[in-house]
């Protein structure tokens, strides 16, 4: 970040990240989070870090609630289990489905 550049929030209607202008606003134009981006000055409780940018998403957006069902799945499933949740968020179903039901080692490098 530049010595001149100043911290802000970009806020959209399903998140908002916080950076110096420039970074926030590159950072998020390739992403579809509603309307927006307004440019605004930082809360007093906005955590900034000078050479990153931030993102923090609203609770009813869709990406974090999402996001928050991977975690739960991963923490019920546990370690030897816990890579099946990446597997099926990459993969479509039916891929996802078909290793599943094939006899495979316990640690295959698919899963």
């Amino acid at each position: 970040m530049s010595a001149s550049a100043r911290p802000c929030a970009s806020n959209t209607s399903k998140g908002f990240a916080i950076g110096d202008l420039g970074s926030c606003l590159s950072a998020t134009e390739s992403k579809y989070w509603g309307a927006g981006p307004w440019v605004m000055p930082l809360e007093p409780d906005d955590e900034f870090f000078p050479y990153r940018v931030t993102y923090i998403y609203r609770p009813d957006s869709l990406y974090n609630r999402r996001f928050e069902q991977r975690q739960r799945l991963k923490e019920l499933l546990g370690r030897r289990w816990r890579p099946l949740v990446e597997a099926a968020k990459r993969r479509t179903k039916t891929l996802f489905i078909e290793g599943l039901t094939k006899g495979r080692p316990k640690r295959s490098a698919a899963f």
